[in-house]
């Protein structure tokens, strides 16, 4: 997930493993590598955590807790059936990253 080229191959996969995101969705064809870093990082803890529950084929809902907005920043977002988006909107998508402060 780090490299670009594979980004949104991960995430197409990995998003088998949450129910509710019917709609239509965008994606980002191009994030610098600290996003692509902090997405797979976020994967890497939501695998982890739920490793046992995904093995036994459970699929978390987007809206449960255990879901991170995280798992997707802003590679891909959904305009779902009632108008509302999630992660976020396609224009706040298209945005800049926000810089940290350190």
């Amino acid at each position: 997930m780090a490299e670009d080229d594979f980004l949104m191959t991960a995430l197409s996969s990995l998003q088998g493993t949450l129910t509710g995101l019917s709609g239509g969705s965008s994606g980002r064809t191009h994030l610098e590598r600290a996003e692509r870093l902090k997405i797979r990082d976020a994967w890497k803890k939501f695998l982890s955590a739920h490793s046992e529950a995904l093995k036994a084929g459970k699929r978390f809902h987007y809206k449960d807790p255990a879901v991170d907005v995280a798992l997707f920043g802003r590679a891909q977002a959904w305009q779902l059936p009632d108008g509302s988006f999630w992660p976020m909107s396609w224009a706040e998508q298209a945005k800049a990253p926000v810089e940290e402060v350190k």
